[in-house]
């Protein structure tokens, strides 16, 4: 499944666009997140950390996390995009069972609340 995700890496604050792979991060794409119809801070903003949204917007499926594995300031989101043919749930099982992504939310020092 074609992936994007926005946020940071496993070890390093700063938040990036990337495309995710099958196994890994390609962390050589792009950093354009203005090419999205909506802004990749609104679905989880003002809640608590591990708050967890899920939108469809467009042809957009979107599920967001409030807060990052590494970068504890303020603000900081793990949003996963795409614009693939399914459903919210089978987005959120294909995020799930990646190998990176769950290594991610392990990695979070709060609750992630699916």
């Amino acid at each position: 499944m074609k992936v994007e995700y926005y946020g940071t890496k496993l070890n390093e604050k700063g938040h990036f666009l990337r495309d995710l792979l099958s196994e890994s991060l390609d962390w050589q794409s792009r950093l354009n997140t203005s090419k999205f119809p909506f802004d990749i801070y609104s679905f989880t903003k003002g809640n608590k950390k591990g708050f967890v949204s899920k939108q469809i917007v467009e042809n957009y499926k979107i599920i967001a996390i409030e807060g990052s594995c590494c970068d504890h300031r303020w603000g900081t989101v793990s949003v996963f995009i795409t614009t693939e043919n399914v459903t919210l749930q089978e987005f959120e099982d294909y995020l799930l069972n990646h190998k990176w992504v769950k290594e991610m939310i392990e990695l979070m020092p709060f609750e992630v609340k699916f």
